[in-house]
């Protein structure tokens, strides 16, 4: 295994050599338009002083080796409290210490609302339409690795996992991606020096247990996790979960046709075709995706970011061609989210006393979904179901009664059920 991985990083070295000669480049150490960790840390705490009615910020644990916060942050009116007669959307910018293009585009698109949503009436219609969540990393001690130029390629954090009490670069490490309980075990990279290693157990890190809490906390409506595929095999193309060898999630139509809008909004980087919806199998592994939706029910989507330029894979572009990435993932979320917000009906579930029916388990689609929780309804009864274009109707199941909501010009719905 020790020969492979010498492989692995050489692979990485000669990719960031040979990117050199070219026009569009990988430059490392990050140009300086690049955030690092004190770099986020100083606009949450600037955002906060500037925006204090539509922004919160809190720490929502710490990382497994190092003890960094785990940053967090809201944008939305009334920012202190939570909002429970509109959906949530979560924003994550990186979760592989080395794919800090996502880190961008989620600090981007945050300022983006930020500075908008007064003057801008679709931006301030998304801010009533939606609450927004960030997480810049949550990997914030592989990030700190990476984005100081000490290493590029530490995918992992910096679990001591081969305990000798030291961080070794490029060894050390869980991949945090892969350390979700469901499916965990099936992960074949099982040694603690392997890039995918996926943790001596499921949930290991603290990493992957405060972002679980978190889920499960906000239950929010739909996540976009941003990924960089160093070795170029994923670039430019949008997950989502899940299809094991042809057994497709639930609502794999739905995610797909949310999906679609994203791709029809992102023409690649370096090519002229747009981002690839991967519509084919997917690993049976413990994605965090996967277990987001099927814990959850978010709605849950990894866009590699970085194309390919000349047969090689750009994912540390230089400043001028970061930013016009994060631009063009700008205007696709805000495209997607004004789609989406249009195609979702929200239900309010009350009782015979026309009383809320909280946190009432509702399924959706079917009456029995194997591995995928039922959906909740919120404290005051609400519920948030997507309906695409090309479906007229939906069917729910409360205490196992079937309940068919129509599709219709107006965007609200309640059903009344007898508890």
């Amino acid at each position: 295994m020790k020969v492979i991985q010498i492989k692995y990083l050489n692979l990485f070295a000669l990719l960031i050599l040979s990117c050199s000669l070219f026009g569009q480049v990988n430059k490392y150490p990050l140009d300086t338009d690049y955030h690092k960790n004190k770099d986020v840390l100083s606009s949450i705490n600037r955002w906060s002083k500037a925006y204090p009615s539509v922004f919160y910020s809190e720490v929502i644990g710490y990382s497994s080796n190092d003890k960094l916060p785990i940053r967090s942050f809201k944008i939305s009116f009334n920012p202190n409290e939570k909002q429970f007669d509109k959906p949530s959307i979560l924003i994550i910018g990186q979760i592989h210490a080395s794919e800090p293009l996502g880190v961008e585009i989620c600090m981007g698109f945050a300022e983006y609302l930020l500075k908008n949503y007064q003057k801008n009436e679709r931006i301030k219609s998304l801010l009533r339409a939606y609450s927004f969540h960030f997480i810049p990393t949550l990997n914030p001690e592989g990030f700190e690795v990476v984005s100081s130029g000490t290493y590029a390629n530490h995918r992992k954090n910096k679990s001591d996992t081969n305990a000798n009490k030291r961080f070794d670069r490029g060894i050390d490490g869980v991949d945090i991606n892969r350390n979700f309980p469901l499916n965990w075990n099936n992960e074949i990279q099982s040694l603690s020096t392997d890039p995918y290693y996926a943790g001596p157990s499921p949930a290991s890190e603290n990493e992957t247990i405060a972002i679980m809490d978190y889920m499960r906390r906000e239950r929010f409506y739909l996540t976009v996790n941003y990924h960089s595929s160093f070795l170029g095999d994923h670039n430019e193309r949008i997950f989502f979960p899940w299809n094991w060898s042809g057994t497709k999630s639930p609502h794999w139509h739905e995610m797909k046709a949310i999906a679609t809008i994203f791709s029809k909004n992102l023409k690649g980087d370096y090519s002229t075709s747009n981002y690839l919806v991967h519509t084919g199998n997917t690993s049976k592994v413990g994605f965090f995706r996967d277990w987001a939706y099927s814990e959850t029910g978010t709605y849950f989507f990894d866009i590699e970011v970085g194309g390919i330029y000349k047969k090689k894979s750009i994912i540390f572009p230089e400043n001028k061609m970061r930013q016009v990435i994060v631009n063009k993932n700008i205007q696709a979320l805000v495209n997607t989210l004004e789609y989406l917000d249009i195609n979702t009906k929200r239900i309010k579930i009350i009782n015979e006393n026309s009383k809320p029916v909280i946190l009432s388990p509702i399924c959706y689609n079917t009456l029995n979904q194997t591995q995928v929780k039922p959906l909740m309804s919120n404290e005051k009864g609400m519920l948030f179901i997507f309906i695409p274009q090309d479906k007229k109707k939906i069917n729910l199941y409360i205490a196992d009664k079937k309940y068919i909501v129509k599709k219709s010009n107006n965007n609200k719905a309640t059903i009344t059920i007898k508890e």
